[in-house]
């Protein structure tokens, strides 16, 4: 799991039902869901790792730029997945395509670069990175 999570930074106990126990582990690349099921004589049962979502109002109130209008069904459906899995996943900036019915929606979220204030677009990103490689 060190691989996908990278180090972990902490983890919280979040909900103890006796012999279940649920944590967040928040590692530097991603955070998960780690579920400790406890024997009833000594040691562990069994263990397991999940996706973490945030809860619906944290992802809503987070500081996050971006240029979403948050004026339909599919710009709050799109707004509360990618505050997510930013968040998550520890990312700085990302930018979504979407075609509904025919119409094209773009959305950017984050900056192109930590410590940067530009929202990223479809022309930053993976063309400023080869730039970056290339000097």
């Amino acid at each position: 799991m060190r691989s996908q999570t990278g180090p972990v930074m902490h983890s919280v106990l979040t909900i103890d039902s006796g012999k279940t126990q649920y944590f967040i582990w928040n590692g530097t690349k991603k955070m998960l869901t780690f579920k400790l099921t406890l024997s009833d004589t000594v040691g562990f049962e069994g263990f397991d790792f999940q996706s973490y979502h945030l809860p619906q109002i944290q992802a809503y109130a987070a500081p996050v730029p971006n240029d979403n209008p948050l004026k339909t069904h599919l710009d709050s459906a799109v707004h509360y997945g990618t505050i997510d899995f930013m968040l998550t996943h520890h990312l700085v900036g990302l930018s979504i395509g979407v075609v509904s019915n025919g119409h094209k929606h773009f959305y950017n979220y984050g900056t192109v670069e930590k410590g940067k204030t530009q929202l990223p677009t479809s022309r930053t990103g993976l063309p400023q990175l080869l730039r970056r490689l290339a000097r």
